[in-house]
């Protein structure tokens, strides 16, 4: 037995997965058949306009950026600031919303 956690998906997973997919599973190669070619490049497109949505990409960033494994491996250096501020606005919330309810 794991107490760690390592036998279930999470999702931040999701991102490495996608990353991979991009850079080598799915990549196009130049010996790929045009049917080969065409079949990646759907797929990669598909998955492109699921991950599109810039709620999802963040929401994706922030699952990394907690997951001791990966922290900002898969986040891009123009989006970092913004998903450590958004992750601590977060959290900060949350640690707020007990303090004022146990106040009224």
């Amino acid at each position: 037995m794991s107490l760690s956690g390592e036998r279930n998906v999470t999702l931040s997973c999701i991102k490495p997965v996608h990353h991979l997919f991009h850079s080598s599973i799915l990549a196009v190669h130049e010996d790929d058949t045009l049917v080969m070619q065409s079949f990646k490049i759907s797929i990669l497109n598909y998955l492109g306009e699921k991950f599109a949505d810039l709620s999802t990409d963040t929401l994706l960033d922030i699952s990394s950026l907690v997951d001791p494994k990966l922290k900002t491996t898969y986040t891009t250096i123009e989006k970092l600031e913004e998903i450590k501020y958004r992750a601590i606005m977060e959290m900060v919330a949350d640690v707020m919303v007990p303090d004022q309810v146990a106040a009224e």
